[in-house]
C-alpha cells in the first residue's frame, strides 16, 4: 500500500511506523527554527507544520496544492503563529522572506523542479536555511515499477545534482533509515503499564511528543546504510556562517512489543511460513504413506517366504 501522505481521519488506522517517517523527516529542521519564520512547503495534513511551531518557530506557514489537505491542516492544527495555504510549490510568491524553508518529499511529484527550487530561493532570505528530502524510489520499487504519484525517480546523485543546478552546492547531505535499538521507559504504576507519552491513541499524536534522550550504538561498517538502501536523501543549504550542522544527526522512534517485526513485508513472511508448514505437513504425510506401504510390503514378502519354505517342506 502507498501512503503518500498521514490521514488524520478517526476512522483510519493508525500506523506508528509511517509517522514515525514523517516526524523523523521534519526532525532536520529542529536546529535551525527557534524563533525564525518557516515555510513548509507541501505541508499536507498540517502535522509537520504544527510540529515546527511547537518546537520553537516564531511563525509557520504551511502551503499544499490540495484544497482538501489544507481544509484538514486548518481543522487539525490551525493555531497562533501557524497559517496554512493552498499554493503551487512552483509558484510561490511573498513580500516577506523566510528564515527557513522545509520542503519534504515534493521534488519528485514536480514535473519543472528548476522552477520549483527557483521558486524556492525566490522567498528564502538570504542567510536563510533550505531543506529539501527526497524518497529513494529505487528502493521501494524495482527497475520497471514506480510510484504513480511521483512523475520522476531519483537516484542520490540525480537529487544532488538537480537541487545543485539552482541551490549551489548543499552545505549538508544525508541519508536516513530504519534503526533498530532499545529503550528504558516508564511504566505506570497505577496499571503497570506503559505511560501514556509513548502509547498513541491516533496520529493526531505525534505532534504530542515529549523529548526524549539518543544514544546510538555504532554498526559494523559492512552493516550500515548507503545511498543505494536508504529510505530517502535529505540536503540543506545555508549561508548563514554561525550554524552548527552537528545538531542534524537526530532520531525519531516508537516502541513495539518485543519480538513483532516492523518490516513492510511482514504479511509476505507470514504467507510464506504458513506455505512451509503446509509443505512441511504434506512431506509427514507422504513419509507416513510410504512408511505404511513399505511395511505392507514386508509383511507380503514374510508371506511370500512363508508360503515357499511350506512348498519347500511338502517336497
Amino acid at each position: 500500500m502507498i501512503i503518500e501522505r498521514l490521514n488524520f481521519d478517526c476512522a483510519t488506522k493508525y500506523d506508528p511506523e509511517e509517522a514515525s517517517i514523517h516526524v523523523a523527516r521534519y526532525q532536520l529542521a529542529k536546529s535551525f527554527i527557534k524563533n525564525k519564520r518557516v515555510l513548509d512547503i507541501a505541508c499536507g495534513e498540517g502535522y509537520g507544520s504544527a510540529l515546527l511551531k511547537q518546537w520553537g518557530a516564531k511563525e509557520v506557514v504551511g502551503v499544499d496544492i490540495s484544497e482538501g489537505s489544507i481544509l484538514n491542516a486548518r481543522k487539525n492544527f490551525s493555531s497562533e503563529g501557524v497559517i496554512f495555504i493552498c499554493g503551487n510549490a512552483e509558484q510561490m510568491q511573498s513580500t516577506e522572506k523566510f528564515d527557513v524553508i522545509v520542503s519534504f518529499e515534493t521534488i519528485e511529484h514536480i514535473s519543472d523542479p528548476e522552477a520549483y527550487l527557483y521558486s524556492l530561493k525566490s522567498v528564502l532570505d538570504e542567510r536563510g536555511v533550505v531543506i529539501i528530502s527526497c524518497p529513494n524510489d529505487y528502493w521501494y520499487y524495482k527497475d520497471n515499477e514506480s510510484n504513480p504519484y511521483h512523475i520522476r525517480k531519483y537516484t542520490f546523485q540525480d537529487f544532488i545534482e538537480q537541487t545543485s543546478k539552482v541551490l549551489l552546492e548543499p552545505s549538508v547531505m544525508g541519508i536516513a533509515t530504519n534503526v533498530v535499538g532499545f529503550g528504558n521507559m516508564l511504566i505506570d504504576p497505577k496499571d503497570f503499564k506503559l505511560q501514556s507519552q509513548f502509547v498513541a491513541n491516533s496520529a493526531c499524536d505525534i505532534v504530542l511528543q515529549n523529548e526524549f534522550d539518543t544514544l546510538v550504538s555504532p554498526n559494523l561498517r559492512e552493516n550500515l546504510p548507503n545511498i543505494e538502501n536508504c529510505l530517502y536523501y535529505f540536503a540543506i543549504w545555508s549561508l548563514s556562517p554561525d550554524i552548527d550542522f552537528k545538531e542534524v544527526c537526530c532520531y525519531n522512534i516508537f516502541p513495539i512489543a518485543p519480538l513483532k517485526s516492523n518490516l513492510s513485508k511482514i504479511d509476505e513472511y507470514k504467507i510464506a511460513f504458513e506455505s512451509g508448514e503446509k509443505m512441511i505437513n504434506a512431506r509427514d504425510e507422504a513419509i507416513a504413506s510410504m512408511e505404511k506401504m513399505i511395511q505392507e510390503r514386508d509383511a507380503y514378502i514374510l508371506k511370500l517366504e512363508q508360503m515357499v519354505n511350506e512348498l519347500k517342506s511338502k517336497d
